[in-house]
């Protein structure tokens, strides 16, 4: 998986966060820091530029701020200003807790980092996946567990990471039928992002969290 830097999150906080063009959330936060280079980052939801708390990135560094809506399959602007985001068929708040988002940065660092306020994440077996192209965030409840762990209900067609130095995607590194481990993701991955296609709508989990549960045993 072709991502570079570090992450720290500190425990979460309940906080009101302001998102221009749509209102204000409030709900738990962490704060998430990352590595970032100059042009596209995928990382987990920054919903506006004055999140920033920290770091080598100052807000107008911000250019441009997009999530997919995992229902359309559409771009959705954050930043600039957007009022169309009143208008989602998908809460903002799931996007900004579950999903990655592009982030376009104007540095000339090459590995700058950025510090900022995120919303919490929902349980691994809370987190839906819908039919075709899903934007997700690695959280730290996927640490030290391979992509066949956390696929829950879900069948993973194609699985791949963002590589911010090069501009470009990195190989399909989805679970294969001939294998069940390709790769360990570890504390170096928390809060950047990938996609996942998948063929039907599922959710993640696993067996620690109920993902994969089986019948019933039937009476004797």
């Amino acid at each position: 998986m072709l991502l570079v830097g570090f992450v720290v999150f500190v425990s979460a906080v309940q906080m009101d966060k302001d998102i221009p063009g749509y209102g204000t959330i409030g709900a738990n936060y962490v704060q998430n820091e990352v590595s970032v280079t100059n042009g596209w980052n995928l990382i987990k939801g920054l919903g506006n530029p004055d999140w920033i708390v920290g770091g080598d990135i100052s807000p107008n560094q911000i250019k441009a701020i997009y999530a997919l809506n995992p229902l359309t399959k559409e771009y959705v602007k954050f930043h600039p200003e957007n009022s169309e985001l009143k208008n989602l068929d998908v809460a903002v708040d799931y996007l900004l807790g579950n999903t990655a988002f592009w982030v376009y940065v104007n540095t000339d660092e090459k590995n700058a980092k950025l510090s900022y306020y995120t919303l919490e994440s929902a349980p691994l077996d809370k987190r839906q996946l819908f039919s075709g192209w899903n934007f997700l965030a690695f959280t730290s409840e996927m640490n030290g567990k391979t992509l066949s762990d956390i696929k829950g209900t879900c069948n993973f067609d194609k699985v791949y990471t963002w590589d911010n130095s090069n501009q470009r995607w990195g190989a399909d590194v989805a679970p294969k039928p001939d294998s069940n481990n390709l790769g360990v993701i570890n504390q170096e991955f928390v809060g950047y992002g990938f996609i996942v296609k998948v063929s039907s709508d599922c959710k993640l989990g696993t067996s620690s969290s109920g993902g994969n549960v089986p019948s019933v045993p039937n009476l004797p």
